[in-house]
């Protein structure tokens, strides 16, 4: 998943529009959006917690968000198993994820479900591995982010 998801026509340059609205762009052009949910034991097809999504992406630009997907999507590949809360690191200050708070109005708890969602979304969309996720323990205790991880064997959609 290497192509830059916001681009312009002109020029090949990154659009000064908001993130969301080149987001928005992209995300319509989409077709096979899915993740299986272990706990449902069914295909998810649609983001949760849209209208959050939509709201928090208003407030990161383009470039911003291009840079964190692309950071997401190469610490992704490295891993057939990953648990969106320890991708990022405890302290976001002058790293890739900063704009991400700043986009929730400077929020830990917003900040981390928003940076929850952007994991689901890019894993939805990536059509060369079909996606799994679920809640799990960890040493008795319970994850409190969702653990994602390639599903070898998927079942029928």
């Amino acid at each position: 998943f290497s192509r830059k998801i916001f681009s312009c026509k002109k020029k090949n340059k990154l659009c000064r529009q908001g993130g969301y609205l080149a987001y928005k762009t992209y995300y319509t052009r989409r077709i096979n959006r899915m993740l299986y949910s272990i706990d449902s034991g069914k295909y998810v097809t649609q983001m949760p917690h849209k209208k959050d999504f939509d709201k928090w992406m208003k407030n990161l630009s383009a470039a911003d968000y291009q840079s964190i997907a692309d950071t997401l999507n190469e610490k992704i590949e490295e891993s057939d198993i990953n648990t969106a809360g320890w991708l990022p690191g405890h302290d976001w200050t002058g790293t890739i994820y900063e704009p991400i708070y700043e986009a929730c109005g400077r929020n830990q708890v917003l900040s981390g479900m928003f940076f929850g969602l952007i994991v689901f979304d890019l894993l939805m969309r990536k059509d060369d591995k079909t996606w799994g996720f679920g809640r799990f323990e960890k040493d008795g205790k319970q994850i409190a982010s969702i653990t994602y991880f390639v599903l070898d064997n998927p079942p029928a959609r």
